[in-house]
């Protein structure tokens, strides 16, 4: 069985399987999110000129997928905090408040991203990688 990610060194975490955009990176839905700060090597580094993040996708304490690699920025709720909106509909005046979460994991020290009562659902792996809380159920 395997090891909580409490328990777990980054090697071991970063041993999942890697997301590709043909399994549909855009609404693959975890429990937490972990955050993996690039090196800081040339090739990590975006062209902004900040690090890039990779995101790990956790589902029952587990790792399931790294779902991201590119990104220099994480937008909670998407762009401005404006939820999963439909373009067509315009962008809402308001969304119910979320409660996000950070906290560090003690073995590996990577950042966990979570939202109590919700699962995080991902959008569009692009240069912003933007999440989203959904209700559990």
């Amino acid at each position: 069985m395997k090891k909580d990610i409490i328990n777990m060194t980054r090697k071991e975490i970063l041993s999942v399987p890697t997301a590709t955009w043909d399994d549909g990176i855009k609404g693959i839905i975890c429990d937490s999110l972990l955050i993996v700060p690039g090196s800081g090597e040339k090739e990590e580094l975006h062209d902004s000129g900040y690090r890039t993040m990779r995101f790990v996708a956790v589902v029952a304490g587990k790792p399931f997928k790294i779902i991201n690699g590119n990104s220099d920025a994480l937008d909670l709720d998407g762009h401005g905090g404006y939820g999963d909106w439909n373009p067509d509909k315009g962008v809402p005046k308001t969304i119910e408040p979320r409660g996000w979460a950070f906290d560090c994991l003690p073995v590996s020290g990577l950042i966990r991203l979570f939202c109590p009562g919700y699962k995080i659902k991902a959008g569009a792996a692009l240069s912003s990688f933007c999440v989203y809380a959904v209700k559990k159920g």
